[in-house]
């Protein structure tokens, strides 16, 4: 079982039958992808310079709270990769968001320094997008379906930051008790906690290692079944 809690279920329930603790998978992927290559040019020199937000994995609440955060962080340059990327939802993102452009519009002489806002419209890539950013918000916390996986974002060593609607992710519990994430309310926490990771250097230092740290803390979960499953075969 991946936890504790499911551990002690099992136990409570005196189910018969011989079980561990081994813990998550997910884990070793992201550790895996943030590993391998990732390039874009269009997405570096859009982050050339400026400290970077990735907001990934987000619906229309959450584009709503971004904007009303994002008028008031002028210096901050966004990269916002929507969970549905139907045409009439982007179109509904550029009009909310002002100096925005899509990543497939970029062309070589494009002028991305006047642009404030990238906006992802291609599948594939988001797991590997948060390398790019100095802080992140994982989308999914304001529907009731709960956040998005936070772990790829986390596993890049930066803050992350999502919505009230949390409680079916263990790792969101855990990561904020560590210091590595952030739950908000509404736009103007978000605004305030913006606002405090920009200007106190060793806050943001800490929860950056914070974040790394549980990642890394959480591995080794494949080798474990992996190695449970030989045994077990063996025997």
């Amino acid at each position: 079982v991946q936890n504790t809690n499911s551990y002690n279920v099992l136990e409570k329930y005196r189910v018969k039958t011989n079980y561990s603790i081994s813990g998550d998978t997910r884990f070793d992927r992201v550790l895996e992808i943030s590993r391998l290559e990732f390039q874009n040019q269009y997405i570096a020199s859009f982050c050339k310079d400026r400290p970077t937000w990735v907001a990934g994995s987000t619906w229309p609440d959450d584009e709503k709270i971004i904007t009303e955060a994002f008028d008031t962080n002028i210096e901050l340059g966004l990269i916002i990769a929507p969970h549905e990327m139907d045409e009439a939802h982007l179109e509904k993102i550029e009009n909310q968001f002002r100096n925005s452009i899509r990543l497939s519009k970029i062309t070589f002489d494009t002028d991305l320094s006047s642009k404030k806002v990238l906006l992802i419209d291609g599948f594939g890539m988001l797991s590997s997008l948060y390398r790019f950013g100095n802080f992140a918000y994982v989308g999914g916390g304001f529907n009731k379906a709960g956040i998005h996986n936070i772990l790829e974002a986390a596993v890049y060593g930066i803050p992350v930051i999502w919505g009230p609607n949390h409680q079916r992710a263990f790792e969101a519990q855990e990561l904020m008790e560590t210091g590595g994430g952030i739950s908000i309310q509404d736009s103007r926490s978000l605004q305030e906690w913006l606002v405090k990771l920009q200007s106190n250097k060793e806050f943001y230092s800490d929860m950056c290692s914070a974040s790394r740290e549980y990642v890394l803390n959480k591995k080794g979960a494949t080798e474990k079944i992996y190695l449970q499953t030989v045994n077990t075969s063996t025997d």
